[in-house]
């Protein structure tokens, strides 16, 4: 089985000698790579294949963070991002899973939590630890709504009407073809990989 290729973000030493004490332990993951700043991080990406990359976000400005992870993420979208965070702003969690940040970690869980969520993430699901899971279930299914676009919003709604994506496409004058992307769009904004977990976001 091919290993999970993570690599590491962090402005602080001790943090990535530490982390990467452990992960190498692990014969699922091999370390490609660690860096404490943005450039050199993508000039790595730019030449190197990365499963995951783990950012421990202290001493980053959130704003320049998620702004940097965006882009990122338009260059290098089959890249699968973890942040690692003290932080209790439930804001600063929506800006990441607006930017489809895959997994967000408390930094107090414990490794076996980073672990899982590399296996998690590099299997494309979503994860969250408890800490962050409770600031943002208050704004979290807010915020995934908020970023639909006006056509989403309607097919969504449709949706949550008990309509098939035949019926959604006949009352909508489009293809099914379009209703099926429109979904996998919405599901990817509200960070859930199938339409269980997204009929469980319906508002009450």
């Amino acid at each position: 089985m091919r290993k999970i290729k993570v690599f590491i973000l962090s402005a602080y030493p001790v943090f990535t000698e530490g982390i990467k004490a452990f992960l190498i332990t692990k014969n699922f993951i091999t370390i490609s790579g660690y860096s404490k700043n943005f450039e050199s991080t993508k000039e790595f990406l730019n030449n190197n294949l990365v499963d995951i990359l783990l950012i421990n976000d202290l001493s980053f400005d959130n704003t320049r963070l998620t702004t940097y992870i965006s882009s990122l993420l338009k260059s290098f979208p089959l890249i699968k991002i973890i942040v690692l965070t003290n932080s209790r702003d439930s804001k600063y969690f929506k800006r990441l899973v607006l930017c489809n940040v895959i997994s967000i970690l408390h930094d107090s869980v414990a490794k076996t939590t980073i672990t899982g969520a590399i296996k998690l993430a590099a299997k494309g699901q979503v994860y969250f630890s408890d800490r962050i899971r409770f600031e943002l279930n208050k704004n979290y299914i807010k915020a995934c709504f908020e970023s639909l676009t006006k056509r989403e919003e309607e097919i969504l709604k449709l949706f949550y009407n008990g309509m098939t994506n035949q019926e959604i496409a006949d009352a909508e004058f489009r293809s099914v073809k379009t209703i099926e992307n429109h979904i996998e769009n919405i599901k990817k904004k509200c960070g859930v990989k199938h339409v269980k977990e997204l009929k469980e976001l319906k508002p009450k």
